[in-house]
């Protein structure tokens, strides 16, 4: 393994963490919501259904989360396998999962 610095993985951390968002969550149905061609049912005006703020509130969270796992991922691996099997069970039973 090479001498990486903590600095220097969790950064690397971080920018893995902001890809997956964007990829996984930024660039999914959200965007839709996001764009400019929703017509507000009690204005009938047509516009966004979530702000730049809004949006940018969401990738922020979502990213510091995931960060945050990919760290515990690599520093407790243990604590890491129980938090995801806790979130599993806990909220994520009836999504989609990939046919192995």
């Amino acid at each position: 393994m090479t001498n990486i610095t903590k600095i220097d993985r969790d950064k690397a951390l971080k920018m893995e963490a902001d890809a997956i968002v964007s990829y996984a969550f930024r660039n999914g149905p959200i965007e839709s919501l996001h764009g400019d061609d929703h017509v507000h049912e009690l204005t009938n005006e047509v516009g966004s259904l979530i702000t730049q703020k809004e949006m940018k509130e969401f990738m922020v969270y979502a990213c510091k989360n995931l960060h945050e796992l990919l760290i515990l991922k690599y520093e407790k691996p243990e604590e890491y396998c129980e938090f995801i099997r806790q979130q599993y069970n806990g909220n994520c039973k009836e999504w989609y999962l990939p046919k192995l």
